[in-house]
């Protein structure tokens, strides 16, 4: 299943290391206005960052989200 996170706060990250536990989960994305702490996220997390939820919706089509605003 392809996993996305709305929004990287503190939380997200722990977000990512469950999703990451979980077997046939791949963290596809993850969105948040701020484009260094976006791309610093993308690259721990082996996934792609967004600035705009509704792009990276309609681009990755993953199967669940997690909101981690």
């Amino acid at each position: 299943m392809r996993a996305a996170i709305i929004g990287i706060g503190a939380i997200a990250r722990m977000h990512a290391r469950a999703l990451a536990d979980l077997d046939g989960v791949e963290l596809v994305a993850a969105t948040c206005r701020t484009e260094e702490k976006g791309q610093t996220f993308a690259r721990d997390h082996g996934c792609r960052w967004y600035a705009d939820t509704g792009t990276m919706l309609r681009r990755e089509r993953p199967d669940f989200v997690t909101v981690a605003t």
